[in-house]
């Protein structure tokens, strides 16, 4: 009887090797991903209004990295509960929820500070689902 991992290609063992899901690389890809995408929107939503805001993108990246911690934390947990063999499931449960946590994290943020949540100059939830988002569909 063969092996699992015996009908895999070289190149597809090699790929579980270096992001095996629980290691620090898999969890690190997962948050940098995370920051990326909550920056990135935040990014490109301040070059469409002239960079009218820009400072306030050390504070977005500030806020972010709690929620890159958590999104990196909850993927690793589903990550390793959903059956690799079932990629359409991955998505379906991975990538919805690291876009949960990022509206979930604009509430957290929202009872911790406030009304000053409104003085960003762009729209932190959507920044943070966005940045959920891209953490999921990096873990699945």
């Amino acid at each position: 009887m063969r092996s699992r991992g015996s009908f895999q290609k070289p190149w597809q063992r090699h790929a579980l090797l270096i992001m095996r899901v629980g290691t620090r690389r898999f969890q690190f890809a997962v948050g940098i991903a995370t920051i990326i995408g909550a920056l990135g929107f935040a990014a490109a939503y301040v070059a469409l209004h002239d960079w009218l805001g820009r400072g306030d993108l050390i504070a977005m990246m500030t806020w972010s990295l709690p929620l890159a911690c958590a999104v990196a934390e909850l993927m690793t947990a589903l990550s390793a509960r959903v059956p690799r063999a079932s990629a359409t499931l991955a998505f379906a449960l991975v990538v919805p929820s690291g876009a949960i946590l990022g509206g979930l994290w604009t509430l957290l943020v929202a009872v911790v500070v406030g009304s000053w949540i409104l003085a960003f100059s762009f729209p932190v939830l959507w920044c943070w689902v966005a940045g959920g988002f891209l953490g999921g569909l990096a873990a699945a």
